[in-house]
Parts: C-alpha cells; sequence; structure tokens
C-alpha cells in the first residue's frame, strides 16, 4: 500500500546516494593525482641526491689523485639533470665540499633539488 504523502521518497534517496557517490569519487580522484604528484616529486629529489653525491665523488676522486681540485667550481650534466661542485673552503689538508643537484625541469617547477656538504681531511 503507498500512500500519497510517501511518493517520491524513493527518488529522493536515490539522489542522495548518487551525490555522496559522486562526491566520494571526486575525493578519490584527487588523492590519487596528488599521490602521483608527490611520487614524481620524490623520484626527482632521490635522482637529485643521486647528482649531488655523484659530483661530491668527483670531486673526492680529483682531490684524492693529486692533491688538489682541477677548479674550485665546475658543473656537470646530462639530459635529466645538472650538477655543481663548489668549493666551500680549503684550509690546508681539510676541504669541505658543496654539491648541489636538479633534476627536473625548472621552468615547469617540475624539479627536485639537493645539496650535499662534505668534509674531507687528504
Amino acid at each position: 500500500m503507498c500512500h500519497k504523502h510517501e511518493r517520491g521518497v524513493s527518488l529522493i534517496a536515490a539522489i542522495f546516494i548518487v551525490i555522496f557517490l559522486a562526491f566520494m569519487g571526486i575525493i578519490l580522484t584527487t588523492y590519487t593525482i596528488s599521490s602521483a604528484e608527490e611520487a614524481g616529486n620524490e623520484y626527482l629529489s632521490t635522482q637529485a641526491l643521486y647528482y649531488a653525491d655523484t659530483g661530491v665523488y668527483n670531486a673526492l676522486t680529483d682531490i684524492t689523485d693529486d692533491g688538489n681540485l682541477d677548479a674550485t667550481s665546475y658543473t656537470f650534466a646530462n639530459p635529466t639533470g645538472t650538477a655543481t661542485i663548489a668549493v666551500a673552503s680549503h684550509i690546508g689538508a681539510i676541504w669541505v665540499i658543496d654539491c648541489t643537484a636538479t633534476c627536473g625541469d625548472t621552468a615547469t617547477e617540475k624539479y627536485g633539488r639537493r645539496t650535499v656538504r662534505v668534509i674531507f681531511k687528504n
């Protein structure tokens, strides 16, 4: 038995359910997109750390080979990133080497940057 005042209740309930499911879909989509961007940023940041480590390793190899750096500052690059090595200070046998590396596209602000500082006694 359907009373006149109960007509349309199921339609209203169905509309609320559809709105709720659409809202949940928007939330999940936003979460998925932000998680993917965060993973991409972490990847670029990790790549930059590897470049910075490589730059420090190159400088340390240069120092241990002949006791001196060929230059106090230099940059190496490849298609995915760059690393700039600079000697912050050199007092006697103690070297302070900074290497800043960047991976990604700095024009679009989708990049990672890391700096590694090593204090080395030769």
